[in-house]
């Protein structure tokens, strides 16, 4: 990381650049292993001179050298904070110590014993995941030179991958292990809007459609999911392993699976868009902030779950975030999950448009996917110029429609680490929380297209499209000059004609 960085921040209308200056080195307790937040506790207590402050319950300032001697096997699980300071101001980079992805192709001259020799034998891999055309490893970035020496330029691509942190949660060490009952929880002013009112007394199971979710991992336990989530199939890729209980940082696939595939079986929560759906969650990010780009996410670990979904026979795919750089591998990867799905019926997955106020960005941008833009409640695409908020909805012509992006009631974290609960009329539902934004957007589509897919297993994904386009109502005109936020707001109403005169 550089010792000094630049940053353009507005104060009243007036734009100012700022130099701030690398001032420490911070450890996140709350997303390292488990046997590592021990080992550093304990080193803690026995003054071990890597520790040189605690700055809460979740950050550790250390010495780099120090630390990296101690925990030198651990370094590609562990991430570290760069921390620069200007005045009273502070700001914080994500860095992880294994940081690099590197995708090697297999050739006529190159082979998977080559790699495994050279990168294995010499302990510079992290991790690997072999395909037919081409092997994606992960390394520690002091061997990034090594390995672009070894093997021909044009056989390797390489990609270093850090995030803006800017909001910091304490880990929750408590183990507390409670549900506490929830009334009956209202319709959402968002369900009301787009006319989804499902009767909770009637919910049907339809085992066959299957939802893939790709997030920071889901808490299948949760009531209102526990019926539907399939924790074999499910699996979380940084611990190679199907079980991905989160942490009180990573509450991010929890809400997106209420609004996916909610199934209140005690009658009183979370009626997805989905219901009825089976709920596969593959995890390929961890932690959370404001933004979800804040989160650690790994392209080495999306491309293993768009296989693995496809393997697992998924029928819709819901991807609630996008990457700051594009990856050729991926998109080619993608575009196979696409076109090989569902027996070759086409796979639909559904992108989140962003909340930048900006053009769509990388994967969104690929034209087989279907991307979601998010509204408000009356008729508008969402604007900040509208609303108290802060975001807005990204906008692009690759964007198939949009669907309400606030008020959207959705399931939490349960064993006390949930947010904020919902609070309705001083009734108080503490597993249930807001959600809002294009994550919140795009599994209302991707679970209406599960719902078409219950009723009509066997519709191309062209005819898909065509469905959801044409199930809208339209936007207020003169509320988005010429930029483009799809076809319409989906409406339940019109979906469900949609989808009985097939």
């Amino acid at each position: 990381m550089p010792d000094k960085i630049i940053l353009e921040y507005e104060n009243q209308n007036i734009k100012e650049k700022v130099i701030f200056e690398r001032s420490g080195l911070l450890l996140d307790l709350s997303v390292v292993p488990d046997d590592v937040y021990k080992e550093v506790i304990n080193d803690a207590k026995k003054k071990n001179n890597f520790i040189k402050n605690f700055i809460d319950d979740s950050l550790v300032e250390i010495d780099y050298k120090a630390f990296k001697k101690r925990y030198k096997n651990k370094l590609s699980d562990i991430i570290l904070i760069d921390k620069y300071t200007h005045k009273n101001f502070e700001y914080r980079i994500q860095n992880q110590c294994g940081n690099y992805e590197i995708i090697i192709l297999l050739t006529n001259d190159i082979h998977i014993e080559d790699i495994d020799d050279f990168i294995g034998v010499k302990g510079f891999i992290d991790d690997r995941y072999v395909e037919n055309e081409y092997i994606l490893v992960q390394i520690y970035p002091g061997n990034l030179k090594k390995i672009k020496k070894k093997f021909d330029r044009e056989n390797v691509s390489y990609e270093e991958n850090f995030q803006t942190i800017k909001y910091v949660y304490p880990r929750n060490i408590a183990n507390i292990n409670s549900y506490i009952e929830d009334k009956e929880l209202p319709l959402s002013p968002a369900y009301e809007f787009i006319n989804y009112d499902t009767d909770r007394q009637s919910m049907l199971r339809n085992e066959d459609i299957i939802i893939g979710l790709m997030d920071n991992g889901v808490q299948g336990k949760h009531p209102d999911l526990a019926e539907i989530f399939d924790e074999v199939k499910s699996y979380n890729f940084f611990k190679n392993q199907t079980d991905q209980t989160p942490n009180n940082r990573e509450k991010h696939g929890t809400h997106c699976a209420g609004i996916l595939a909610g199934f209140a079986k005690n009658k009183k929560g979370v009626v997805g868009t989905g219901a009825g759906s089976t709920l596969v969650s593959y995890k390929i990010a961890k932690g959370e902030g404001d933004n979800y780009n804040d989160s650690q996410i790994s392209i080495f670990y999306i491309i293993q779950a768009f296989h693995k979904a496809l393997a697992d026979q998924c029928d819709v795919i819901n991807c609630s975030w996008s990457l700051p750089y594009k990856s050729t591998f991926l998109h080619k990867v993608i575009i196979k999950t696409i076109k090989e799905g569902r027996e070759g019926k086409g796979l639909p997955v559904v992108f989140a448009a962003g909340n930048a106020g900006k053009e769509i960005s990388f994967p969104a941008i690929i034209p087989e996917v279907i991307v979601v833009s998010a509204s408000d409640l009356n008729k508008r695409p969402f604007d900040k110029e509208y609303s108290d908020d802060g975001w807005s909805s990204n906008f692009g012509d690759n964007i198939l429609v949009g669907a309400p992006g606030i008020k959207l009631y959705t399931t939490d974290l349960v064993d006390g680490l949930g947010e904020t609960p919902i609070i309705i009329n001083e009734d108080e539902y503490p597993n249930h929380s807001l959600f809002k934004g294009t994550s919140a957007a795009a599994p209302i589509i991707a679970g209406f297209i599960a719902k078409i897919l219950i009723n009509h297993p066997d519709l191309e994904l062209d005819d898909i499209k065509n469905i959801i386009t044409n199930s809208v109502i339209p936007y207020e005109s003169n509320t988005y000059d010429d930029r483009n936020f799809g076809s319409g707001i989906i409406n339940y109403n019109k979906l469900k004609i949609k989808i009985n005169n097939l």
